[in-house]
């Protein structure tokens, strides 16, 4: 079949899609809170009823699945600005070697290997008391506590969660402080109905000194609480990272591969304007044929 359009579905039909991505084994908190309506997120497809290739733009990564040869192709190499999505552009995530391989001949991405760790129980890991350092404690992260961490920490999680008030209704996270100074960090990055994926970072002054293990603990203790088995990934040249996901005994996963433009900090996309039209059609769907 010959594809015409580009279908931009409203979320009560983005269902048509998930079976493209149902059998990723990795990233499935990212994929799944956008099918569960947990996190924001748009989805276009080649077809609306019966799709082959199908594009997830979320916050964070965009998630290709499906046909790499469909019109959907050819959509993501112009980068509509009309579309308002591709602005936020961070990297892309594809499903199959040839969608890979389509996106990395059509806008020169460079490769970013990355370790996909799970937690290996349903039973929550011991906590040593006697880690917590002198004056300290674990807290809850709240909306200010986590607007500091992406201050002080230079981190993402308003990035991820498209503002700090859906991470307050959808997300968790603990701090380790000393009185006020944010020692460590694990918050949600992502969240679906069944499993969560951690974020983890450690003030620069604080490190090697097993924190991140430590306030990583904690939030498994809570994610498991909560019915969600926890995930984690990293690129695979953070040595740091790996070594705590080695004492963490976490388990390890496929590895994937995220395309980026350059080093941090990312570069962004080359949008077009003009080469592409848009018509909303029934139920709220945005159709969308190049000129």
């Amino acid at each position: 079949m010959i594809h015409t359009a580009i279908y931009q579905l409203p979320f009560d039909q983005f269902a048509v899609a998930r079976p493209l991505f149902a059998n990723a084994d990795y990233e499935e908190p990212f994929l799944d809170s956008v099918f569960d309506g947990l996190m924001p997120g748009q989805i276009f497809t080649d077809d609306p009823h019966h799709p082959t290739a199908a594009l997830m733009c979320r916050t964070y990564d965009y998630f290709v699945a499906g046909d790499a040869t469909s019109l959907l192709r050819q959509f993501i190499k112009d980068a509509p600005s009309e579309a308002s999505v591709f602005q936020d552009f961070y990297g892309y995530v594809a499903l199959n070697e040839a969608w890979q391989d389509a996106l990395i001949e059509d806008h020169g991405f460079t490769k970013i290997p990355r370790h996909n760790y799970i937690y290996p129980s349903t039973i929550p890991p011991t906590i040593d008391p006697s880690q917590i350092p002198e004056g300290g404690a674990i807290v809850e992260i709240d909306g200010p506590l986590a607007e500091r961490i992406d201050r002080e920490l230079n981190e993402t999680i308003g990035v991820f969660w498209s503002g700090y008030p859906n991470f307050v209704r959808q997300g968790f996270g603990v701090a380790l402080l000393i009185g006020q100074e944010i020692i460590s960090v694990a918050f949600t990055c992502s969240v679906s109905h069944t499993m969560s994926n951690i974020g983890i970072a450690t003030a620069e002054s604080h490190r090697r000194r097993g924190y991140a293990v430590l306030v990583a603990k904690a939030y498994f203790a809570e994610s498991l609480r909560r019915g969600l088995m926890p995930t984690w990934d990293c690129d695979e040249w953070n040595t740091g990272s790996v070594m705590t996901a080695r004492h963490l005994r976490l388990k390890p996963r496929t590895p994937f591969t995220e395309l980026g433009l350059g080093p941090y900090p990312r570069q962004g996309l080359t949008l077009s304007t003009g080469v592409w039209d848009s018509a909303t059609g029934e139920g709220g769907m945005i159709v969308w044929r190049k000129k």
